[in-house]
Order: C-alpha cells, then structure tokens, then sequence
C-alpha cells in the first residue's frame, strides 16, 4: 500500500506540474493571441488607409484624364485656328506676290517710258549713274 501511496503522490506531483505548465502555455498563447490581434488590427487600419488613398488617387487621376480631354481638345482647335492662319496667310503672301509683279512690271513700263521720254535709254542712265535708282 505504501508503494501506491507513493506512486499515488508521485502522479499528484506529476499533474500539478502538468496542470502548471498548462497555465503558463495558457498565459503564453494568450499573449501571443492578444498581439497577433494588435497586429491585425494595424494591418486592417493600414489596409483601409491605402484603400482611402487608392480611391483618392483614382479619383485624382480621373480627374487628370478629364482635364487631359479638354486640354487636347483644346489643342485640336487651336491648331485647326493655327491651319487656319497659316492658309490665309499663304494666300495673302500669293495675292501680294502677284500684286507686286504686277505692279513692278507697272512700274519699270512707266520707268522705261520716263527713260523714252527723256531720250535716253535705261542702259545710258545705269553707265552714268551706277545704278538705276527706285
């Protein structure tokens, strides 16, 4: 009796120091609970912060692709308007092209007249004074 007495005690020891350590594994494990929880809750709140920010910036970027819209529609008409001068342009530079010859080929007939008129020629007038002057 003695000897299951003493395995008896020996169990008892046993299980206290099971039951001990069980609690410690307890407390460790709830430890590692609560900060993977605080870990989780960080994770969460970052996550909806970039989730915030990634809205944002889609809405920004919409925003950049609206006004990116006007302003290459904007482009388009001032380059048509620039198109636009450019040809009136080019056709007043034909209409004063073909004004000047017409009026310069007036201008040397009334000149060869005045030469004519004075009795000489216009090659008399250049040898004496270098040049014909306008």
């Amino acid at each position: 009796m003695k000897h299951l007495q003493n395995k008896l005690n020996h169990l008892e020891e046993e299980l206290e120091e099971a039951r001990l350590q069980a609690e410690t594994d307890i407390e460790s494990w709830k430890a590692k609970l609560a900060k993977s929880r605080d870990v989780e809750k960080v994770v969460i709140e970052q996550g909806s912060n970039l989730k915030a920010e990634i809205s944002k910036l889609k809405e920004q970027a919409n925003g950049a692709k609206g006004r990116i819209g006007e302003l290459e529609g904007a482009l388009k008409e001032n380059q048509a308007a620039l198109e636009g001068a450019r040809a009136e342009i080019e056709g007043l530079r034909v209409e004063a092209a073909v004004g000047d010859q017409a009026k310069g080929s007036v201008l040397a007939d009334d000149l060869i007249g005045s030469f004519k008129y004075a009795g000489r020629t216009p090659d008399s007038y250049r040898n004496r004074e270098g040049s014909i002057r306008k």
